[in-house]
């Protein structure tokens, strides 16, 4: 990575509610996955599979703008 620190991921999205993460993905991992037991709970894997999948698109589309800058 362009950091210089190992499994540091370049592209990173958070859900955050009240100051606390809900959900993340990250560049490494791939995947939007819920950080609190309830959002597991609230929606289903459909939301978690669609929702990785644009995020992967997102992740793609800022590392072309960056190397376009």
């Amino acid at each position: 990575s362009s950091s210089g620190i190992s499994d540091f991921p370049e592209f990173v999205d958070m859900g955050m509610v009240n100051d606390q993460v809900i959900s993340h993905y990250d560049s490494i991992t791939k995947r939007k996955v819920p950080k609190q037991s309830w959002m597991g709970k609230v929606f289903d894997q459909q939301y978690w599979d669609s929702t990785t999948e644009d995020l992967r698109g997102a992740e793609k589309v800022f590392k072309n703008n960056l190397q376009t800058a």
